[in-house]
């Protein structure tokens, strides 16, 4: 549309004009005062319908358009400096989704998904979780098997309980299809609905108002606090007693982003991690509650501070003489205050690997932060989405997976989640994939001092989500945990 226009356009004008594209993006984000009157829902109901109509916060244009017309433009929709975002010739890239491509090679070469062999031959699911601990990886894997266990929940007559976090949801989501099902079967459902999930909130709230006709409980957030945490318990009989079952993941509860978003995923009967769940929807439940963690790294409570204490303790180890090494892989590094504790660790000959994908405000003051400080970003057919947090600690790893960026919003005012992994099988896997994507010369491009990115350099072709195939597909990506 846009070439239609520029070849048709001069048709009507002087010979003196020029055509420039411009794309004006308006404020959506969401602004809850401290009114109590109207509940969140009617509170976002009526921003959703305003959106379109929000107040201009940036100006994307052509950069060869003279500068006195951006001037121009800027004043007139009332935009900072700091608004102007220079680009390119076309702007609407969104559309590429839906962009019709007839020839074959273009595509990228279709995959099987890798089976999850024990859940495909389990007669009983429960049971296979308690055996061993099930972890999963995204878009590898079908996202059925996550389901799939929702709906095995949902049917099993023993199951008494099922407690979820929901923040961005599918429009037609067998997640929640799944939850409705529990409820109107007469089992007690919890759902922490959070309202506030930028962009997806018409849906959040739809299906937020469908689980509460079919019985279930829905609570629209925390004040104050973003849950972002995706995670969910399933309270079963089992005997004279009641057993429960955990899932912690880095990904929505999405179908629709679980073909395309890159993530891990674990199921688990241990109480080591069940028992810090529980706490988890305690709050949730109930604010006025205080939760204590024994496994789990949960923002605003520990996080932050057990973090900063595993880098502290890398520093520890360099200081000694031993070997002080992290490697840290995030949507966005951008808190100040974890910032400056890499840079404080790269000062003290701590080795640090970053992967970043999207916002990294680091940028070095010292030679010895040049030297330590190893960041890469992959941008590549999914998109990675997984957060892993790597901590050396004197030969014998740490390694957490998590819902959180370290950002200051998700490190202080949100509810995340950052658990733990065991099983040095499993550890070795992640390890291998961290490897591989810091090594990645196809799509992987390493973040210079400057700011600017350059490729990264390998005698052998390595694409790290190729090589994910590879590694999931060991043992039927099955992976004890």
């Amino acid at each position: 549309m846009d070439d239609i226009f520029r070849s048709n356009a001069p048709k009507f004008l002087d010979e003196k004009s020029a055509l420039f594209a411009i794309k004006i993006s308006r404020d959506a984000e969401l602004y809850m005062d401290e009114d109590l009157e109207e509940n969140i829902v009617v509170k976002i109901k009526k921003s959703i319908k305003n959106r379109e109509t929000g107040l201009p916060s940036r100006l994307l244009f052509d950069e060869n358009i003279p500068f006195k017309y951006i001037d121009f433009l800027r004043k007139k929709i009332d935009v900072d400096m700091s608004g102007l975002i220079p680009g390119g010739r076309y702007h609407n890239f969104y559309d590429f989704f839906g962009f019709p491509v007839s020839e074959e090679s273009l595509y990228y070469k279709k995959r099987e998904k890798v089976p999850c062999a024990r859940l495909d031959q389990a007669s009983n699911w429960f049971a296979e979780v308690k055996k061993e601990n099930l972890f999963l990886s995204f878009p590898y894997q079908n996202y059925r098997y996550v389901t799939g266990f929702l709906n095995k929940a949902a049917m099993d007559k023993e199951v008494e309980e099922i407690n979820i976090t929901l923040y961005r949801v599918a429009e037609s989501s067998e997640i929640c299809m799944a939850l409705e099902k529990a409820a109107k079967s007469g089992k007690r459902v919890f759902v922490l609905d959070e309202a506030q999930a930028r962009f997806d909130e018409k849906s959040n709230i739809y299906w937020g108002e469908r689980l509460i006709k079919a019985g279930a409980h829905v609570k629209y957030g925390i004040d104050h606090l973003k849950v972002h945490a995706k995670i969910f318990s399933i309270k079963r009989k089992e005997g004279e007693s009641i057993q429960t079952y955990a899932y912690m993941g880095t990904g929505n509860f999405n179908e629709k982003t679980a073909e395309i978003y890159g993530d891990h995923a674990l199921i688990t009967s241990e109480s080591a991690y069940t028992k810090d769940v529980d706490e988890v929807f305690a709050f949730l439940k109930d604010k006025t509650h205080t939760p204590k963690f024994d496994s789990l790294l949960v923002a605003p409570f520990n996080l932050r501070s057990s973090v900063e204490q595993l880098i502290e303790n890398e520093i520890g180890y360099s200081k000694e003489g031993k070997i002080g090494k992290m490697a840290i892989k995030l949507n966005s590094l951008e808190d100040p205050e974890m910032i400056n504790k890499i840079r404080r660790a790269a000062d003290y000959g701590v080795k640090i690997e970053l992967i970043v994908r999207g916002i990294c405000c680091y940028h070095p003051l010292s030679a010895l932060q040049e030297k330590n400080i190893k960041i890469v970003s992959i941008v590549d057919r999914f998109l990675e989405h997984t957060r892993v947090y790597h901590f050396h600690n004197n030969n014998e790893p740490l390694i957490y997976l998590a819902s959180a960026d370290w950002m200051t919003r998700n490190l202080s005012g949100r509810i995340e989640v950052a658990f733990p992994i065991h099983h040095k099988k499993t550890k070795s896997f992640i390890l291998a994939s961290l490897n591989a994507q810091l090594h990645d010369n196809v799509k992987g491009r390493l973040i210079t001092g400057t700011g600017k990115s350059q490729m990264v350099s390998g005698s052998e072709t390595l694409s790290a989500q190729e090589k994910m195939y590879d590694l999931v597909s060991e043992n039927n990506a099955q992976y004890a945990v």
